[in-house]
């Protein structure tokens, strides 16, 4: 998934930690949570969203679910899983742009 390196952020969790995003210089893919994640198991590559340093290190250095958990206010954890979600959209999308995700005879909107 070396496609991803180099863009913007699609995650954008950053901030609601009190954070900033990094430059697109750090971005790379980050697999999100997920039914097949689990003890050294990562969820499919179509699962990943372009992640600067600092979001992925958010999303992965800890368990989701603490990171849930640690929201203090239920507005941010339901945020932070609609950013996730937007990313995920996001990141297929341009797959599907550059070709990387191809699905023979469907139209995409």
């Amino acid at each position: 998934m070396r496609e991803t390196h180099g863009r913007h952020c699609s995650l954008r969790i950053a901030s609601l930690f009190g954070k900033r995003c990094d430059g697109p210089h750090t971005v790379v893919p980050a697999h999100t949570d997920g039914v097949q994640k689990g003890m050294s198991t990562k969820t499919s590559d179509l699962f990943v969203v372009g992640a600067c340093f600092t979001c992925h290190q958010i999303l992965d250095g800890v368990d989701y679910r603490a990171l849930i958990a640690r929201c203090d206010d239920p507005r941010r954890a339901l945020e932070v899983e609609r950013r996730i979600r937007a990313a995920l959209v996001e990141t297929q999308s341009i797959h599907v742009r550059d070709g990387l995700i191809v699905i023979p005879g469907a139209t995409l909107i």
